[in-house]
């Protein structure tokens, strides 16, 4: 019997473990975008730098799915400063329903949730 219940606790395990980074990580983003627009590298080396965790795994998953709420919002810049190697880069801002729940967030982290 033990040799079941151990991979199955093991894999839930790792589910929570992803479950619980993709969420740190778009708590992350907001924070990162109240300061304004950004581009994925940038926002990754800001929460990299600022809270000290690496959110390359699932950086692009969490911003698909906080564009995909409303609460931030992608746009191309394709002008010619800020073209690299060629590529337009893809910038994200907040939107009005991602500033509401980022200061949302800043309060429940304010009063120790």
């Amino acid at each position: 019997m033990l040799f079941i219940l151990v991979p199955c606790l093991l894999a839930t395990l790792v589910v929570l473990l992803a479950i619980w980074h993709l969420r740190r990580t778009r708590e992350a983003i907001l924070r990162v975008l109240i300061a304004g627009p950004s581009y994925a590298p940038e926002i990754a080396e800001n929460i990299e730098n600022s809270l000290h965790f690496k959110p390359y795994a699932v950086l692009y998953n969490a911003l698909h799915d906080l564009e995909h709420e409303g609460l931030i919002e992608g746009y191309w810049n394709e002008t010619n400063s800020q073209i690299r190697a060629g590529r337009p880069r893809r910038y994200y801002a907040l939107t009005t329903a991602g500033r509401k729940h980022s200061e949302q967030i800043r309060r429940f982290t304010l009063l120790g949730g």
